[in-house]
């Protein structure tokens, strides 16, 4: 965990490393992301308990199950976040709005709007995830998800850093090939947990 906030805070500066606005912008997007992502940790947290539960006691199917009612829940909690990213991001970003006026917040809106709903891409795929984790811990497959959740928060590092320094990319679409990488995370995960492998951890 504490590799993956690591990883997070250096492309984090990364994105403030690009001037006031976009600082600004990333900040004001960062900050809804985690807002949307707190509760995720709770229905993580839920799951992996359950799956422990069902899994010591020699019920593999019902943690199968209980891992299916956790990423049920998590998607309908990321569908409203998902409504709120796609429809409304200016009114989002306007709550950050400063007491005084500020030329470097008004320029950073339209930024932090487009990564506010390229944002919206992910919050499905983001419930899913930390269900998956979540169960895949429960069930004792901690080694597969520690090594692959610090490669893939790790790579975020040096794929966002060529976007915006090697290959001069706007931070929009920076954040919108992070975002893409973010899926093919998610993709390992589920191919992971539909394996079964899990299911017969001891």
């Amino acid at each position: 965990m504490f590799l993956n906030f690591l990883a997070f805070s250096v492309m984090i500066a990364i994105f403030q490393s690009q001037g006031d606005v976009i600082s600004t912008a990333t900040t004001i997007m960062f900050n809804w992301d985690l807002v949307s992502f707190i509760p995720l940790l709770g229905i993580e947290i839920a799951v992996t308990s359950l799956v422990g539960r069902y899994m010591g006691a020699g019920r593999p199917q019902v943690a199968h199950r209980a891992a299916l009612s956790g990423v049920k829940t998590g998607l309908f909690y990321s569908v409203v976040i998902l409504i709120l990213f796609v429809f409304i991001p200016k009114t989002l970003v306007m709550v950050f709005h400063p007491d005084t006026p500020s030329e470097v917040f008004n320029a950073s809106v339209p930024i932090a709007v487009t990564m506010i709903q390229i944002a919206a891409l992910y919050v499905l795929a983001e419930a899913v995830l930390v269900a998956l984790i979540g169960a895949l811990r429960g069930a004792g497959d901690t080694h597969f998800t520690m090594i692959t959740s610090v490669v893939a928060h790790w790579s975020f590092v040096p794929l966002l850093y060529i976007a915006l320094n090697v290959f001069h990319l706007s931070v929009a679409m920076s954040w919108f090939f992070l975002v893409m990488f973010f899926l093919v995370f998610c993709g390992v995960l589920v191919w992971r947990f539909q394996g079964g492998e899990w299911k017969k951890l001891k």
